[in-house]
C-alpha cells in the first residue's frame, strides 16, 4: 500500500497518494509514510497538515538502529519543513463591537482562541463573518495568498428585525390627470409601512404639472415586489 501511494504521487495523482499513505500509516508507521504524505499535501495547497507531518518526522527520535531510509526522510523532512514555512500565509481576525462574538470562516465556527491573534492557514478563499447577540459584522472575503501576512477587520453592529418598521410617506392628491391623457389615475395617501431591512426602490413615470407621475416599486431579496401608483411633487430650495 505504502509503495502504491509513492507510484500515485510520482504519477502526480496527489488525492490518491495521500489516501494510500495515510491508509499505509495506520497500519505500519514509517517516517518515509508520513514524507511522501507531507509532499503530496504541499502539492494540493494543504500547506497546513503538510506542516504537521513534517514536524512529526522532525521530532522523532530514530534509533540507532533505525534504517537508513528512515534517516534520510527525516533529514529531508527538516530541510523541506524550513522551505515551507515561508509559504505558509497568516490572518488575524479583530473584531470590534462587542467583547464575545461567533465568527465563522467558510460556514464552520472558529474557536475563540484564535480570534484576535495571527493564524497559519491555508492558502485559498474565505467567506468570514462575525455574530453576537443581536449583532452581526458583514462577511469578509479574503483571498488568501502564499507567504501573506493579512489582517481580517470584523465590525459588529445591530441586525435590524422584522419587529421594527419604516414608514414610506406619500403625501399626494387623490386624483391627478395622467401624462398619457387617459384621465385621472387614484393615488393613495398616508402612510406605508414595510419590515426594516435593505430594498430596492425604483420610481417610474413621467413628469407632469410639476409632479412626476407613475410606480413605487419596494422589493428585496425575501418577498415579491410590491407597487404603489403614486406621485411626487418636484421640490425647489428657496432662493
Amino acid at each position: 500500500m505504502a509503495q502504491q501511494g509513492v507510484t500515485a504521487f510520482h504519477e502526480e495523482r496527489w488525492s490518491d497518494a495521500i489516501d494510500l499513505l495515510r491508509r499505509a500509516e495506520k497500519v505500519l508507521h514509517a517516517p518515509t509514510h508520513l514524507l511522501y504524505l507531507a509532499r503530496a499535501q504541499e502539492k494540493l495547497g494543504l500547506l497546513i497538515e503538510a506542516r504537521e507531518n513534517y514536524m512529526s518526522i522532525k521530532r522523532e527520535q530514530l534509533p540507532s538502529s533505525a534504517p537508513q531510509a528512515f534517516v534520510d526522510a527525516k533529514n529531508e523532512a527538516i530541510s523541506e519543513l524550513a522551505a515551507l514555512e515561508e509559504r505558509i500565509p497568516y490572518a488575524t481576525i479583530q473584531v470590534t463591537g462587542a467583547e464575545a462574538a461567533r465568527v465563522t470562516v467558510n460556514g464552520e465556527e472558529l474557536s475563540s482562541v484564535f480570534v484576535g491573534v495571527s493564524r497559519p492557514m491555508n492558502p485559498g478563499k474565505y467567506v468570514i463573518q462575525a455574530s453576537g447577540e443581536g449583532l452581526q459584522s458583514e462577511p469578509f472575503e479574503l483571498n488568501l495568498m502564499e507567504g501573506a501576512k493579512q489582517v481580517v477587520p470584523l465590525q459588529l453592529v445591530p441586525v435590524a428585525t422584522g419587529s421594527t418598521a419604516a414608514p414610506i410617506e406619500t403625501a399626494t392628491p387623490d386624483a391627478v390627470a395622467h401624462p398619457s391623457g387617459r384621465g385621472s389615475a387614484n393615488v393613495p395617501t398616508g402612510t406605508v409601512y414595510v419590515p426594516e431591512r435593505i430594498y430596492n426602490v425604483r420610481v417610474g413615470g413621467r413628469m407632469h404639472g410639476g409632479a412626476a407621475v407613475g410606480d413605487l416599486v419596494v422589493s428585496d431579496r425575501s418577498a415579491a415586489p410590491v407597487r404603489w401608483s403614486m406621485t411626487i411633487k418636484a421640490l425647489r430650495n428657496s432662493p
